[in-house]
């Protein structure tokens, strides 16, 4: 039994929760609402998804954390996870099972923003290589993000201190790629401080990705991101099966943790000098 178990088992709890179709349409009904309402797109006379690139992010900052924020819900009146781990599943299949299956869901949401993209083509003549990597920056976006939040909440048992801690995360790395958040520190910082945060940032590379550019530095944020994401998850969640987290405080523990985000922090900088 393993991610493939895992993964169909996490699908049909998807599946089968109306909740989850409440999650689409509130993700649907609030990136069409800051499209077509607040940006006014039909005034915008542009045929691109740039627009849908700027708002994505800010409407995943809720609803990511919110899909992600059941994953580990082990109260007195949820034993899923007790289940779960009382079956022969190690708990790297467990972390990939729901990884794969949140991530599937999310994409079958972007998928659903499909008219968007027959709307720009009735309205103009986009550039289909752009709008193919757009949707590449789109998915990989809601990968990293995913990832992120499933490991905020590995160290939470209620879903409320889930969605917080998700939620705070991701809203911590999405502020180092907000411009505004940027001109607003920059009597406190030095602009070469700030221009070194701006890489660590989701907004960023979804930006780059955005123009139709797929540079290789942007490739490996996001696998860093994620793979490390889903690591330290899968280190918290064998530490959680085996009756709390005061392992964590062992110097092995600390010695690996501090290694992945060593190689996140100066691996995303040094890949720039990588060709692409």
């Amino acid at each position: 039994m393993g991610v493939s178990a895992v993964l169909r088992h996490e699908l049909r709890l998807l599946f089968f929760a109306p909740l989850t179709y409440l999650f689409q349409a509130a993700f649907l009904l609030a990136l069409n609402a800051f499209i077509f309402l607040v940006a006014n797109f039909y005034g915008s006379d542009e045929a691109t998804l740039r627009l849908m690139l700027v708002f994505l992010p800010w409407v995943s900052l809720v609803l990511v954390p919110a899909l992600s924020m059941a994953a580990w819900t082990d109260s007195h009146s949820s034993r899923e996870i007790e289940l779960l781990y009382s079956l022969p599943v190690s708990p790297t299949a467990v972390v990939l099972g729901k990884f794969l299956a949140g991530w599937l869901l999310l994409l079958l949401t972007l998928l659903m923003t499909l008219p968007f993209v027959f709307t720009l083509t009735y309205l103009g003549e986009p550039d289909k290589g752009v709008i193919l990597v757009g949707y590449l920056a789109a998915a990989l976006f809601l990968g990293a993000s995913f990832a992120v939040t499933l490991f905020a909440g590995t160290f939470v048992r209620e879903p409320v201190g889930a969605f917080v801690t998700g939620a705070g995360a991701l809203f911590v790395l999405m502020l180092c790629g907000w411009d505004v958040f940027g001109r607003l520190v920059s009597d406190l910082l030095p602009q070469w401080a700030w221009e070194s945060l701006v890489v660590y940032s989701p907004l960023k590379w979804s930006q780059v990705l955005g123009q139709g550019l797929i540079p290789a530095q942007a490739l490996i944020y996001f696998l860093l991101t994620i793979g490390g994401s889903l690591l330290m998850a899968h280190w918290v969640m064998r530490e959680r099966r085996h009756g709390g987290l005061k392992g964590l405080l062992r110097p092995d523990r600390i010695g690996a943790f501090a290694v992945v985000m060593l190689l996140w922090l100066f691996g995303i900088p040094l890949s720039e000098r990588l060709p692409g």
